[in-house]
């Protein structure tokens, strides 16, 4: 029953994945403006003292960035809730890898139909990069756990 409760973390991300993909390109642009003004804020101590107007401009600069960013993040974070939830399955490396791109693509897919929003190969790609560069972390540590073994000689 336990091993059922795994896939909740799974679900919850999806659902979150959807929801930010469903807000129309003005509400996605205005979450996503202040997020990088909230960075540079953090960064840049003297930008709250700029005019709202250079603010913007810079928050806008660097908008598209931020974007891929946060696609990046959210399928890493997808990808390791999903790997969780199938881990001791047999090839989990290769079912996480097909759930994430196939859902990723489901999204993209998605988006075209979301006022102001466009189906993007790209964006599937840069989600791609999220899971791939867990998937790699992930693979490392494990070979790396079962060097150690081999070093120590455990069975």
């Amino acid at each position: 029953m336990k091993k059922y409760l795994l896939i909740i973390p799974v679900i919850i991300f999806m659902v979150g994945i959807t929801y930010f993909s469903s807000q129309d390109v003005v509400q996605s642009t205005d979450f996503s403006t202040s997020v990088s003004i909230r960075i540079y804020s953090m960064i840049d101590p003297g930008f709250k003292d700029l005019p709202e107007a250079e603010q913007m401009t810079k928050a806008y600069a660097v908008d598209e960035n931020m974007r891929h960013v946060g696609h990046c993040t959210e399928y890493f974070l997808l990808r390791m809730v999903v790997y969780i939830a199938l881990r001791k399955k047999r090839r989990s490396f290769l079912w996480t890898f097909a759930i994430c791109a196939c859902f990723a693509a489901g999204d993209e897919i998605h988006q075209y139909f979301v006022p102001g929003r466009a189906c993007q190969l790209s964006d599937w790609v840069i989600d791609m990069i999220g899971v791939m560069v867990l998937l790699g972390i992930a693979w490392a540590v494990r070979r790396r756990r079962e060097k150690l073994d081999e070093l120590f000689d455990v069975k």
